[in-house]
């Protein structure tokens, strides 16, 4: 960290991932940005987290089991203490359409993995909605059906492979 100032110094940062890996990854990554980092492994975890400790930004994983993000993010927010702090969305998910529905959600920003210091200091900066994110590439929609395609191929020669019982 050394003596290195950030948005973020000093303040409280709840990280919400199921993958052990992932959260320690972002709670290392806040420490180092000058954060205390909270740390919750589900959204029911996190919501029992916001009930009794105060942050000020939260990033939920939106992909987890029993309580996805999206889930927990709109019951937090029904917390009065609640209603005007930052979440944000850390996700892998990058197809088209994934980040509006998100964002019309309840979460006021976007961010994919991997997460760099410079997107979570304008994200905790702006506390709307951002409007310059770095984002990994968005499958648009030829690209998209070429994958689709491709990977349903691959499953019908797996298919044939594990039918041939080659």
């Amino acid at each position: 960290k050394g003596n290195t100032t950030t948005a973020l110094t000093g303040k409280r940062i709840l990280a919400v991932d199921d993958h052990p890996v992932n959260l320690s990854l972002i709670a290392t990554l806040l420490h180092n940005m000058g954060a205390e980092a909270l740390t919750a492994a589900s959204g029911q975890a996190a919501l029992a987290i916001t009930q009794s400790e105060n942050v000020d930004l939260i990033l939920l994983d939106i992909q987890m089991p029993g309580m996805d993000g999206i889930e927990a993010c709109q019951q937090i927010r029904q917390q009065a203490h609640f209603k005007s702090k930052t979440g944000a969305v850390l996700t892998a998910d990058v197809l088209a359409g994934q980040k509006e529905k998100i964002l019309s959600s309840g979460f006021d920003g976007y961010l994919t993995k991997p997460v760099r210091t410079e997107d979570l200091t304008a994200l905790f900066q702006c506390k709307t909605k951002p409007t310059k994110q770095h984002t990994a590439p968005v499958l648009d929609d030829k690209l998209l059906a070429l994958l689709n395609k491709t990977l349903h191929e691959d499953q019908t020669r797996l298919q044939q492979a594990i039918k041939a019982k080659d």
